[in-house]
């Protein structure tokens, strides 16, 4: 995971958006396919989550605006759910908020 999403990263830097994209596709395919079970596993929410913040950065510079809005609404969806699991949570609370401002 890190490293296809520092590759994607970096295509990104170098002003390749629509390979970064593609790479941020193919990494969020994959994770998928893996079937985490972030609906009751913290653990890779904050990972899931920044891939889902790549790839709405990427569609909005690609000009892919419905696709950015539909990955912004689905990493809402994944904090707002530990919100109600963890309403006291700050680092939650804090997710929630930077997943409703982008």
């Amino acid at each position: 995971f890190a490293v296809s999403s520092a590759l994607a990263d970096e295509e990104a830097a170098d002003g390749d958006p629509k390979r970064a994209l593609t790479l941020d596709q193919e990494l969020l395919a994959k994770v998928t396919a893996a079937n985490p079970d972030t609906a009751n596993d913290l653990r890779d929410v904050p990972k899931l989550s920044r891939l889902y913040h790549q790839l709405v950065l990427l569609y909005r510079r690609t000009g892919a605006t419905t696709q950015a809005k539909d990955v912004q609404d689905r990493q809402l969806e994944l904090w707002r759910h530990w919100q109600e699991k963890l309403p006291q949570n700050v680092f939650v609370r804090h997710e929630v908020e930077a997943a409703s401002l982008e």
